[in-house]
């Protein structure tokens, strides 16, 4: 190998922590208790009572609620009255007329073609996922000797009608229908993310003199702080603009961005904050930016306890001038820094922090100015799901 050619330089991962790996995801935790308990009471509804569909209630409703889990914005209201109206078109239409007419194998497979492609080409959404289940449930390919029992039928569509009823009534368990009810939600637990956060972390010289549940809580609220600005915008994007014509979507789109940079500035203050500090170095700042810490978990209190708490003036200048006088403090100390004897690795965690603390402050006073502009009352108020 040509020694002159420069090997690339490879970053040293770091590996997350036994807390970072146990870390639960609150809504992936609702998500498997909705399955769950469903499937189990779909079983016990086909054991106990036996009602029309037999053991098909273990399959049908399991299957559907698979995909509300695995999107949760899905307005499952929205399947009621189309599994009424398309299923018994197919059953009294298709099942009842049509089907009894055909002759052969490959008339029936050439019909559920012609089904599938009209569903695929005019029908979206909800509408279409309940067609495609009811075709495929009702017409098969497994009626050999092409018999039809409209009761049997009749009992099918009751079946599926009522398997859709209480997917809409367990739905409630993952979260309320209405998205922007799901996103306020979602913003107070970023709030009080922060909060938390914010009261412990730097509150100690070493994080790793902490307890074992501090230090699990820490990691349960910065994986909180990582997910949560995704889950919002895919809720978000759930919301009916027609109901809430304050707030806009531009306004929307805007506060989604400041918190994923919101996020990211307190991304990157836990990481600063975890570096080695000099003793000497972390005191002469530790005053200040116990200060401004203190400043930064009120804020955050305030906004939990009142989405409507708008960032003051007085508060906004409060920011701006810690962040001047750790530029003062930097500034004096410029000299007595340099001669310390130190590494050059130290002194960059200690502009690394404080530059990170900079950057949280310019972040949060962004997102405050986007945040008041949203109407949060307006999304408080009641409407139909």
């Amino acid at each position: 190998m040509d020694e002159s050619v420069d090997k690339k330089e490879i970053s040293d991962k770091v590996s997350p922590s036994i807390y970072e790996r146990l870390a639960p995801d609150i809504d992936l935790l609702k998500s498997l208790f909705f399955m769950g308990s469903l499937t189990f009471c779909m079983f016990c509804v086909w054991i106990y009572f036996d009602p029309p569909g037999h053991m098909k209630w273990f399959y049908l409703a399991p299957t559907i609620a698979f995909v509300v889990a695995a999107t949760p914005q899905m307005k499952t209201s929205a399947m009621i009255l189309p599994s009424i109206f398309i299923l018994l078109f197919v059953i009294l239409f298709v099942y009842s007329l049509i089907l009894p007419r055909l002759s052969g194998t490959v008339e029936l497979g050439s019909f559920l073609f012609i089904c599938m492609f009209i569903v695929f080409y005019f029908l979206e959404g909800i509408p279409r996922l309940i067609a495609v289940i009811g075709i495929a449930t009702k017409l098969t390919l497994t009626n050999v000797n092409q018999t039809y029992d409209f009761a049997n039928a009749a009992n099918m569509w009751i079946w599926s009608v009522s398997a859709y009823v209480v997917i809409y009534v367990y739905s409630y368990m993952l979260d309320s229908p209405r998205p922007q009810k799901a996103v306020l939600k979602r913003i107070r637990r970023y709030y009080k993310s922060a909060q938390f956060l914010a009261s412990k972390i730097a509150s100690e010289k070493n994080i790793n003199q902490k307890g074992i549940w501090i230090k699990f809580q820490i990691a349960f609220y910065r994986y909180e702080l990582k997910t949560l600005p995704l889950k919002i915008r895919s809720w978000s994007a759930a919301i009916d603009h027609k109901h809430f014509p304050e707030n806009s979507p531009e306004a929307i789109e805007d506060l989604l961005v400041s918190i994923h940079i919101l996020s990211n500035s307190f991304d990157e203050w836990f990481q600063s904050n975890s570096l080695p500090q000099k003793p000497l170095m972390f005191n002469a700042t530790i005053e200040e930016l116990d200060k401004w810490r203190g400043g930064i978990e009120t804020i955050f209190r305030n906004y939990k306890n009142n989405f409507d708490s708008s960032l003051s003036n007085r508060i906004r200048n409060a920011l701006n001038q810690h962040i001047s006088n750790l530029e003062d403090i930097i500034n004096r100390h410029e000299k007595e820094i340099a001669d310390l004897n130190i590494s050059e690795q130290e002194k960059e965690n200690l502009f690394r922090l404080v530059g990170s603390y900079q950057g949280l402050s310019h972040s949060l006073i962004a997102y405050a100015s986007v945040a008041e502009l949203i109407n949060w009352k307006h999304w408080e108020e009641e409407v139909f799901a």
